[in-house]
This record gives C-alpha cells, structure tokens and sequence, in this order.
C-alpha cells in the first residue's frame, strides 16, 4: 500500500509524493549451496570424530604429557625447518637451517 510523504518548501509549496513501501527478500543463507551438502559436512564431521575416538586413549602422568607436548612441538618446528631449506637459495643460511634440522633430530629421538 503507497504512503503518502509531504514535503514543504519555500520556493516550490507543498508536494506531495507517494512511496511504496518495499521489503527486500533475502535469499536463504546458502542458496549457491547444493542440497545435502549440510548433511554431507555433519556425516564427515561424524566420521572423523568416530576416528580419532577410535583409537584408546592413554592415560598419562603430567609428566609424559610435558614430553608429548615437547616432542610435539619439535615435530613443528622440523616440518617448518624443511620448508625453509626447500625454499632457501643462500647457501650458508642452508648450512646453519641443517644443523638445527639434525638438532631437532637427535633432540626428539632423545625424547622417544
């Protein structure tokens, strides 16, 4: 249904013009989404729960989780090491990214 705006000036008198009141329609959140494709992220979603769940859980002391967090935390930087020797042209910064690569080595093999 139009409403009705008036709008008063000076020069011209008064106009009046009628607006139409407009709702914009939102497309549902995921309309590029194809059906089923909700369900299919729950089911891998499930899926990949039921695997990690799969496995028994140990118990560990405080101290061995201080271990697997440490040893954990080598892995990481060794898998950041070999990207940068991948990626690396000088050959001297190489030389030293190799000898902290064996450090990483022999330190997690010590944790193991």
């Amino acid at each position: 249904m139009p409403t009705k705006l008036c709008t008063q000036t000076k020069e011209r008198g008064i106009h009046c013009h009628l607006w139409r009141m407009v709702t914009p329609v939102r497309p549902p959140y995921n309309s590029p989404v194809a059906r089923g494709w909700e369900s299919k992220s729950v089911e891998l979603q499930q899926q990949d729960a039921s695997l990690t769940t799969a496995e028994p859980k140990r118990d560990l002391t405080p101290q061995q989780r201080g271990i697997e967090s440490r040893k954990q935390g080598l892995k990481l930087s060794r898998s950041r090491i070999l990207e940068q020797i991948r990626s690396v042209e000088n050959q001297r910064y190489r030389e030293i990214l190799e000898q902290a690569l064996a450090e990483l080595d022999e330190q997690i093999t010590r944790l193991s």
